[in-house]
C-alpha cells in the first residue's frame, strides 16, 4: 500500500480551525442576542466570577464571549499538536486484533480488544446493551494508537487537497469521524474493514472461537 507522505495536515488543520471559527461565531449571536435577564439565568454566567457578574450587559457579553475564543483556541492548539504527533507516527505493515468475550450477570457478553501495530499495544473494552460493542472495544484500542490514527488521516488529507469542501465520510467512509478523523464506536467492525479494504490492505478472514475472535490486517 502507497501512503502519501506529508509533512503535515494542513488542510485537517484548516478544515478544523474553520469549524471552530464557525462555531464561535454562532456563540457570539446567541449571546448578543440574548437579553440580560436570560443571560443571568443561563450556565454562561456561572463560572464568572463576582466582579465580573456585576458589570455591564456590554462588558459581561464581552467576557463570556472571550472566555469561549480562549477555549477554542485551547481545542486547536491541542488538535494541531495531535496533528504534528500523528504524521510523525510509523505506517503500520500490519495490525492484529484479538477480542476476548466474558460474561457479565447484567450485560451479558462483553468484549475486551487487544490490539498490536507498529509495536505498540493498546487495548478497548465495551460493556451494557442496546448498541454494538465489538466495534466500540476495537474503536477504543483503534484510537489509542497513533500508527492505525495515521491511515485515515493521511487518507482524508489526500482528499481535502482535491475537494476542501468534502467530509470524512465522503472521502473515506461512514464510522472514521465526523468532525476530526478517528474510528467510531458503535458503528459495526465491517466500517472499519471496508476502510482496510479500499486503502489496499488485505483483510484476512475474521476467525471466532468459544470466546475469541481475531483478524489480522496486512499492509
Amino acid at each position: 500500500m502507497k501512503l502519501y507522505n506529508y509533512k503535515e495536515y494542513k488542510e485537517i488543520k484548516n478544515t478544523y480551525k474553520k469549524y471552530i471559527a464557525e462555531n464561535q461565531k454562532k456563540f457570539k449571536n446567541n449571546i448578543m442576542n440574548m437579553s440580560f435577564e436570560e443571560l443571568k439565568e443561563s450556565y454562561y454566567i456561572k463560572d464568572l466570577t463576582k466582579a465580573q457578574k456585576q458589570k455591564s450587559e456590554k462588558e459581561v457579553k464581552k467576557i463570556i464571549i472571550e472566555k469561549e475564543q480562549k477555549e477554542n483556541n485551547k481545542k486547536i492548539e491541542k488538535f494541531f499538536k495531535q496533528c504534528d504527533e500523528i504524521v510523525k507516527a510509523e505506517t503500520p505493515k500490519n495490525i492484529i486484533i484479538s477480542v476476548s468475550w466474558a460474561k457479565n450477570k447484567t450485560w451479558g457478553m462483553n468484549p475486551h480488544a487487544e490490539v498490536w501495530a507498529s509495536g505498540f499495544y493498546t487495548v478497548g473494552s465495551a460493556s451494557g446493551c442496546g448498541y454494538d460493542k465489538l466495534s466500540t472495544a476495537i474503536a477504543v484500542a483503534f484510537n489509542k494508537n497513533n500508527s492505525i490514527l495515521k491511515l485515515i488521516y493521511t487518507n482524508y488529507e489526500k482528499a481535502l487537497r482535491k475537494n476542501k469542501s468534502i467530509s470524512i465520510r465522503e472521502s473515506v467512509g461512514y464510522g472514521l469521524g465526523y468532525i476530526t478523523p478517528s474510528f467510531d464506536g458503535g458503528v459495526g467492525y465491517s466500517c472499519f474493514r471496508n476502510f482496510f479494504h479500499n486503502i489496499g490492505a488485505k483483510v484476512n478472514t475474521w476467525t471466532e472461537g468459544k470466546n475469541w475472535d481475531s483478524m489480522t490486517i496486512e499492509f
